[in-house]
């Protein structure tokens, strides 16, 4: 009738034995990953007689590879080393707990709601902060990486870091210490002895202009993503190329003036989402609508369960006039008494990825509030899109001449179309239809991809990318070709919470 994904075998007596899973691929940070060679990996070590690795997520939103191991005399600091050396460094789990026996559920699979939450203090032998600039950064990767402590010897990226974590850590850093420090520098200084030494030689940096709210002008000018979506928007017209579809399946009552009234606390709340373009001397800029005047509508549309789909995508078609409209709105699909999808769409003018917490987060405390009858008390924003803007521009007048010749270098005589052999001829106006090809990187691939990325410093991603600009140059595409990859921008930690 189904398949339940265990491996079985029928015995001689017509029983059926329990093997193992035949699929425990999970997909963690972009990367998928499957437990089981990092667990025969983890055999291989010769202290080691079993192990069992899993995602946790003791912390909501902070998911983990912990690996839980049973063996003599398990040297935790060897076994890491270990896996470091056979594995990729996404691969190498983050914590690793030793076990007398592995706990098993009457039939005999592994039990994992009995295996017990790593213990993350007790996963270091390193030293300790020697002086007040390493005891403060001990105090930002503890925060960040979500540990009791860290010691100035702990790997970011052994301990869990990541690309996203990296993100928020550095911003902290460079308002803890007045320094411009990279996601980079993190990634070649991964732990608290080698940044702080790189802090140290870099006081002689300016610092760039503080991000705060401050005074705005008569008329607030665009930033650099919102020019880029406006341009796009007078080039082609109305379009639902950049809308930002999501939809939220709600079971149990629901009070659905509430909920309304929770959107337009949140869009009241983040100036991005009433914020309209309009254009004046030939330039465009943007316009906050007052909160007080705001009421963002919620139709409830009858729904079942065969015309959903149909339903959510006309709602995800619809187009926004970025000149009067708000870049969001909202609708109720209602199935039932009892359940609805509630539909939201916002303008990338005004959202992205990273806003989607915030903006649930903040929704979720406003309708718990309006639930009850009263408006959401919440902590104000310490900045909002506008003055991100504003920091942008003069960020930009003052590295504005070595930015401009850096790019001008960089970008000059570049080509505006690639040439390559098409299968169909390129069309006059892009329509923004396409396919996903699934290609397969065989094992022995991989590994030499990865063994490559380790002698060379650098990581899976960016050998992939090389060797994606090297096909298409060899294809016919020249020898300057431009890879373009989407970033958050969200370098200071006054941001974090911030949709937009």
């Amino acid at each position: 009738m189904y398949r339940t994904g265990d491996l079985v075998r029928w015995s001689r007596d017509g029983e059926i034995e329990y093997l193992g899973r035949a699929d425990q691929q999970v997909k963690l940070r972009g990367f998928r990953i499957e437990p089981g060679e990092i667990e025969s990996a983890l055999v291989a070590h010769p202290c080691v007689s079993q192990a069992a690795v899993v995602v946790r997520e003791d912390r909501p939103g902070d998911k983990r590879l912990v690996a839980y191991v049973v063996g003599e005399g398990v040297d935790l600091d060897a076994l890491r080393s270990h896996a470091g050396e056979v594995l990729p460094d996404y691969m190498v789990p983050a914590a690793f707990v030793p076990l007398d026996a592995l706990p098993l559920t009457g039939n005999g699979k592994l039990d994992r709601r009995a295996l017990p939450a790593p213990d993350l203090s007790a996963d270091s032998t390193g030293r300790a902060p020697r002086n007040p600039a390493e005891e403060v950064l001990c105090g930002l990767f503890a925060d960040v990486l979500g540990r009791p402590s860290v010691t100035i010897d702990d790997h970011f990226l052994r301990l869990g870091g990541h690309s996203l974590l990296a993100t928020r850590l550095v911003s902290r850093i460079r308002t803890a210490f007045g320094v411009r420090i990279t996601v980079r520098d993190m990634f070649q200084h991964p732990t608290v002895a080698q940044l702080a030494e790189l802090i140290r030689t870099s006081n002689g940096d300016q610092p760039r202009p503080a991000l705060a709210a401050g005074e705005r002008p008569a008329r607030l000018p665009l930033s650099s993503a919102q020019q880029r979506l406006w341009f796009l928007d007078q080039l082609e017209g109305p379009s639902p190329t950049y809308n930002i579809p999501l939809a939220l399946r709600l079971t149990g009552p629901l009070d659905t003036e509430a909920l309304r009234l929770a959107l337009t606390d949140v869009v009241g709340r983040h100036e991005a989402l009433r914020t309209v373009f309009r254009t004046a001397d030939g330039e465009a800029y943007q316009l906050v609508l007052p909160a007080d005047d705001i009421a963002v509508p919620l139709p409830v549309i009858p729904a079942d369960e065969d015309s959903l789909p149909a339903l959510l995508a006309q709602e995800s078609a619809k187009t926004f006039d970025l000149a009067a409209a708000l870049p969001l709105r909202a609708s109720l699909l209602r199935l039932a008494e009892e359940d609805h999808v509630l539909a939201v769409v916002t303008h990338h003018i005004a959202s992205d990825g990273w806003s989607n917490a915030p903006f649930f987060t903040d929704l979720d405390r406003a309708y718990a509030a309006r639930a009850q009858g009263a408006a959401p008390t919440w902590a104000p924003l310490p900045v909002q899109y506008a003055d991100y803007t504003l920091w942008q521009h003069r960020l930009l007048a003052d590295e504005q001449s070595p930015q401009l010749d850096f790019w001008r270098a960089a970008l000059a005589d570049l080509p505006e179309e690639a040439t390559l052999p098409a299968d169909r001829p390129r069309p006059a106006v892009a329509s923004y239809q396409g396919a996903t090809l699934s290609v397969s990187c065989p094992a022995a691939t991989h590994a030499a991809l990865t063994k490559l990325a380790r002698e060379t410093g650098t990581t899976l991603f960016m050998v992939a990318q090389a060797a994606v600009a090297t096909v298409l140059s060899r294809c016919g595409a020249g020898v300057d070709v431009p890879i373009g990859s989407p970033v958050a921008g969200r370098t200071d930690e006054a941001l974090d919470d911030l949709v937009g």
